[in-house]
């Protein structure tokens, strides 16, 4: 990682989860650089068909979620709804829908941002170091 006042710079792939119990691949973006305004995770998958981000919604929490496809392609289920994207794609999805996200080929990469809609984010427990 480089660092000056002000900045930092950090490669996807040197970006270490904050914790054990993550899933594979976890790359835990907004803890490494200090991001506090809103989430921002990636994770990557090491062979088709691996999990990228387990099923879930956010409606607990409100929040908008948009993905980007860094590299390789992912198969989203939004709603029972199938939508497979590649490399260079982004995926808004609202808080009430269900989601999950597999690889559609190895080392398929994923970039994850999300804060609630119309409130200041906080940091999830979950995320918390």
């Amino acid at each position: 990682m480089r660092s000056g006042h002000g900045w930092k710079c950090a490669e996807l792939n040197n970006i270490p989860p904050t914790k054990d119990s993550f899933m594979k691949g976890w790359h835990s973006v907004r803890h490494f650089l200090g991001i506090r305004a809103f989430g921002i995770n990636a994770v990557t998958a090491e062979k088709n068909g691996d999990e990228l981000i387990k099923a879930h919604n956010e409606k607990s929490s409100n929040q908008q979620e948009i993905f980007y496809i860094v590299n390789g392609s992912a198969e989203f289920n939004i709603d029972d709804e199938v939508c497979k994207v590649g490399a260079g794609t982004f995926v808004a999805i609202e808080p009430q829908c269900n989601r999950s996200v597999k690889a559609l080929e190895d080392k398929t990469s994923l970039i994850v941002v999300g804060a609630p809609d119309g409130k200041i984010y906080e940091i999830p427990k979950w995320d918390l170091a």
